[in-house]
């Protein structure tokens, strides 16, 4: 099959809402009208029902009840605004695809962009783009899944049985889903940062130049997988290559720190998969 093949079915994806489209595309810019996109949210029922639902939970930790987004962007600022419009936007994104494990993709997805939010922080990277490169990392997935489901499903038995994900989908179709994640991203015209991180955030040690925001998602991707199979934190925080953490700047002592505090915000997004 040729990574060509696979867009022919890009119309069975469900449409990024131009809200959120136009939100990722600001990464880019800097002379952002805030209150116009405040109101193009305010505008979307669905999204803007979402984002304040998430916005008053614990998580967030608003002082005071926030009613309208208006609100949110005086309480939370447009930075937090703009990541809870996308992860809203991104994960209520209906799946066309028969019996795919819906929650567990969205929620891995969330986690792992929360993660490496949290790790662009204390590297001090935007945490935001992180976070949305997170979400959007195995985006390609969904396409291949809709491609070819057989050998899709075929290559989940096999990573299901430990066998890599990214070597497995080369051996079955000679691509990997970073690529089709990253054509993907080209074709909703998202920044090219964001192209680049879904791209190679599988292998970021072996880019040159260094891309931080695939090392981060890579990263975020590593600790959410090892807590999730349930490993010891010293076990996890003894098998990160040493020199992505050292690309990157990041404490190992700072990282094994905010484990708890990961594990504990693992179901923090669930109301977004669940509605």
């Amino acid at each position: 099959m040729k990574l060509e093949a696979v867009f022919d079915h890009i119309g069975q994806l469900p449409t990024v809402p131009s809200v959120v489209q136009e939100l990722i595309a600001s990464f880019d810019r800097d002379d952002i009208d805030v209150a116009s996109l405040a109101t193009k949210v305010s505008k979307d029922q669905v999204i803007s029902a979402k984002v304040l639902r998430l916005a008053n939970t614990a998580h967030f930790g608003s002082p005071r009840q926030i009613s309208s987004i208006e609100d949110a962007v005086i309480v939370l600022g447009f930075d937090k605004l703009r990541t809870l419009v996308i992860a809203s936007g991104i994960a209520g994104m209906a799946i066309p695809i028969p019996a795919f494990d819906k929650v567990h993709y969205w929620r891995y997805s969330l986690n792992v962009a929360n993660t490496a939010k949290l790790l662009a922080k204390m590297a001090r990277h935007n945490g935001e783009v992180a976070f949305t490169a997170g979400l959007l990392h195995s985006i390609g997935q969904l396409l291949i899944h809709i491609a070819a489901p057989a050998d899709a499903a075929a290559v989940e038995k096999l990573v299901a049985s430990g066998a890599s994900r990214t070597a497995s989908e080369m051996n079955t179709f000679g691509f990997n889903h970073a690529e089709v994640g990253a054509e993907l991203a080209r074709r909703w015209n998202f920044p090219q940062l964001i192209q680049d991180a879904i791209r190679y955030h599988n292998e970021p040690l072996k880019q040159e130049p260094f891309q931080p925001m695939a090392a981060l998602v890579h990263l975020g991707e590593y600790i959410i997988h090892h807590l999730e199979m349930g490993d010891e934190p010293s076990e996890l925080i003894g098998n990160i290559p040493l020199a992505l953490t050292d690309k990157l700047t990041l404490n190992l002592d700072r990282i094994a720190e905010s484990l708890d505090g990961i594990r504990e915000q693992m179901g923090s997004w669930d109301s977004l998969i669940h509605s």
